[in-house]
């Protein structure tokens, strides 16, 4: 993702099961935030370890075997997801408005 608040707003959507973070995009809280969402976590590297997250060590000569487990994980987290949660509907997604938009909209400006 590109930048730290995406991160929480992707697992705030609920649609998101299981997500692997690394060095790159390790965030204070968003363990916190995936608890609240039953969002399980994944490491795969040692500085990015959390306490209270999954740790899975990437060994470039086992990416194959990692990438299954985790693809696994992924799909077991998606079984135990409440069906009120994170349904994405087909189609076009939806564009959030700005209110600057919106206010100007409502004064007659396009």
């Amino acid at each position: 993702l590109a930048a730290f608040p995406a991160i929480g707003a992707a697992i705030l959507t609920g649609a998101v099961d299981l997500m692997v973070v690394d060095v790159q995009c390790v965030m204070p809280g968003v363990n916190d935030i995936a608890k609240c969402f039953h969002t399980e976590l994944l490491t795969t590297s040692p500085k990015a370890k959390m306490p209270g997250v999954k740790h899975l060590e990437f060994e470039e000569s086992k990416a194959h075997s990692l990438a299954h487990e985790i693809v696994r994980r992924a799909i077991d987290a998606y079984t135990r997801r409440r069906q009120e949660r994170g349904r994405a509907e087909p189609g076009e997604p939806r564009r959030a408005r700005g209110r600057r938009r919106e206010r100007a909209r409502r004064r007659g400006a396009s």
